[in-house]
Parts: structure tokens; sequence; C-alpha cells
């Protein structure tokens, strides 16, 4: 196995387009990108490389690095696994061919702009791994945590929180798809073409990632590569640019700005209902950025993106309400409880009744009531108040 992190010097951009139209791509574009060669492959053996290009990163414009200069120094780590994979049996994974474990670190890392709440930065690294047998499956487990005197603080990219992307790349079939994909049982990666994951802030620094993968053949006896992956010497942050005579792309967040604001909008909508406990139901409330974004730019919906947000906006103003209302109900309900269960004890040591001790009949008013308000329902609340009273007739007679 062959590691390398820095090269010694950069190659001019006459040298990088010749590079690029080799499929094998024998070097990376810049001095800090990581070139992953698995072992063991014949001559003989087909191979391609793959790419992975981490291109963008937001962050919820919330956090901080504890110190308040709103720099960031962020771990990129990953973990890739090359494996026999054969479509025609399902959920069947065969030896491995190469692991590759490592990270980098970014210090001080600005953010370029921030937009919806978010603070969004442009990622410029990219990951090639050279010599992957055709018939595998290429797994990359991709993780970011923010480093300051604070702790780590991991950023949560995974809709489903665990926070990492988890990419598949099926090389022969020059299919992808992230844990998105996987659950929903398609590929959910379009190669290169920029794709966006999104975290639902379980516990952990809510954020998205947009990367771009891509599957270059080497020597294969037969279907043509798919078009090149885009400059790797773009702006960070800017969109990439896809190669002479590449086919068209799809819509992306950079050229339609309109539709990623309008999905970043939903997914924070999404992210209220669920604390509220809403019930509200997919598809229109979803953690799903790209499907959000992929609705917009279907026809002409980008003319209904505003009366969208806005019913969803009713909606959640509508549930806060009701839950305000049930939540002025319960506090009455509670006062009632508590009310009842401090007369009925206080009638008890009047009457010095034996064995009446513990909780149920603890002569404390705010002890009763938090015990209702944290979370007793009604046919409990009855079952204590039937016992009480029980307990109560039986020493007084009536």
């Amino acid at each position: 196995m062959t590691r390398t992190d820095t090269m010694k010097r950069l190659r001019p951009p006459g040298v990088l387009a010749a590079a690029l139209a080799l499929t094998a791509l024998a070097a990376p574009a810049v001095a800090k990108d990581i070139i992953l060669d698995c072992p063991g492959v014949s001559a003989n053996e087909e191979h391609a490389t793959v790419v992975f290009h981490p291109t963008r990163l937001g962050i919820d414009a919330d956090e901080d690095d504890g110190l308040g200069d709103m720099s960031f120094e962020h771990i990129f780590s990953y973990t890739i696994r090359v494996e026999h994979y054969d479509p025609a049996k399902p959920g069947w994974t065969g030896p491995k061919r190469c692991e590759f474990k490592g990270a980098w670190k970014v210090e001080d890392m600005v953010n370029n702009f921030s937009q919806a709440g978010w603070r969004a930065f442009g990622l410029d690294r990219i990951v090639y791994i050279r010599q992957v047998p055709r018939q595998t499956r290429v797994s990359i487990d991709f993780s970011i945590r923010e480093e300051d005197n604070m702790g780590d603080d991991y950023l949560d990219i995974s809709p489903y929180g665990d926070r990492s992307l988890q990419l598949a790349i099926f090389v022969d079939g020059q299919k992808a798809q992230t844990q998105v994909g996987k659950k929903s049982g398609a590929n959910d990666v379009t190669l290169n073409q920029t794709k966006r994951i999104a975290g639902n802030g379980g516990g952990d620094t809510n954020a998205w990632l947009e990367f771009v993968a891509n599957v270059h053949p080497a020597n294969w006896k037969s279907q043509s590569p798919l078009p090149k992956t885009a400059d790797p010497n773009a702006t960070p942050g800017q969109p990439l640019k896809p190669s002479p005579g590449a086919t068209p792309t799809k819509p992306t967040p950079d050229t339609h700005p309109h539709c990623k604001d309008y999905a970043l909008r939903a997914v924070q909508q999404n992210q209220e209902q669920l604390k509220l406990n809403c019930g509200f139901q997919p598809p229109v409330w979803s953690n799903d950025h790209q499907a959000h974004f992929d609705w917009c730019v279907q026809g002409n919906n980008a003319s209904g993106i505003q009366a969208e947000t806005q019913k969803r906006d009713a909606q959640l103003a509508a549930c806060k309400q009701a839950q305000g209302q049930n939540q002025k109900q319960k506090e009455l309900a509670c006062v009632q409880y508590a009310s009842k269960a401090i007369d009925i004890i206080a009638k008890a040591q009047l009457l010095k009744c034996p064995n009446l001790i513990g909780p149920r009949w603890l002569n404390d008013f705010d002890a009763h009531y938090n015990w209702c308000i944290g979370g007793a329902n009604p046919a409990v609340m009855a079952s204590e108040e039937a016992a009480r009273a029980a307990a109560f007739k039986t020493c007084s007679g009536n």
C-alpha cells in the first residue's frame, strides 16, 4: 500500500489536463490531495480509480469554536474499504481487497459566507483510490469533528444520527448510494455531480456536507468511461466545472441557490416539529435535504416554494399553539390532582390512620404536582386517587 499525502511539486494546468485525460489518474491535482493505492492488482485485472471529493461544508450558524472568533479547527477522518461485490448476490460481500484509514486537519478554517442559518466552508482536498478492481464495492465512512480548547465536537452530517457520511460506490455498475439511498433501496448519488447530505442534529453539531464521487475505468475491455471528475483546481466553495465534452449535469445547489435555501429551511422546519413532537409525516416533513431540493427543481415547483414554506410555518405555529393549550390544561389538572391529594392526606393525619406511608401519603403539594406534571398519564393518576380513597375509607369508615 502506498499513501502520499504531500507531493514535492505542483503540476502546471497543461499537465493537469493531460492527467485528467488518463482514466488511471496517475497523480493528484494538488499537493494536499491524498492518493491511496490498492495493492495486489495484476496487470490483466480490470481496475479503476475512484475519486471522493468533499467540496463544501455547512455548520449551524449558532455554533462557534467556544472562543468567539468564528474560526474552526476541523479534523476530517476517513475509513475506506474495497471489497469484492456481486450484484447477483444481494447482501453478499466478498473478501476485502484493501482498507485505508487516515485523517487531515484544517487549521483556522474561516467560513466563506453565511446563508440561511448556516456558515459554509469550501473544501479543497481530494481522495483518489487507485487500482480498484472492477468487481468491487468501495465503502467510505467520512466523519468530521471540530477541535478546540472546549474539547472535540462531532459534526452531524447524517440524517439518522450516526454522525458520519456512509458512501458505497459500486465500481462495475458505476453507481453509488449514501445511507439514505440504502434505506430506500435506491442509488441516490449521481457520479460526477454534487450531492448534499445533512444531519438531523441528534445531540451533535448540526451540519451538511456537499461532495462529488466518480469512477474512472482504467483498462476495462467494455463499457465507456463516465465523464471525468470536474477540475480539482476549482476555487474552494465554488461549483465544480465539468471537463470538456462532459454530458450536461443535473441541477445542483450552486446552479439553483433558491432551491438550496428552500431545502435547508424545510429541514430546519422538520427538526423543529420533531422537537415539538407534532407528528407531521414525510414527504412534506423530512430531514432529506436532497428530496426537498429535487422537488424544488422539478417543473414549475420553484414558483411555489414560498407558499410551501409558509404552509409549514403555519402548521408549526398551530402545533405550538395546541401544545400551549394542552400544557395549560395539564397544569390545571395537576393542580386539582395535588389539591385533592393534600386534602385527603390532611384528613387521614387528623384521624391518625395507621400504615399510610410512602410517597402516596406525602403531605407535600409540590411533590404531588411535580409527579403529575412530569408525565403521569390520566389512568395512573386515577389509580393513585382511587388507592388513596380506598385506604382512607378503610380508616375512617366512610
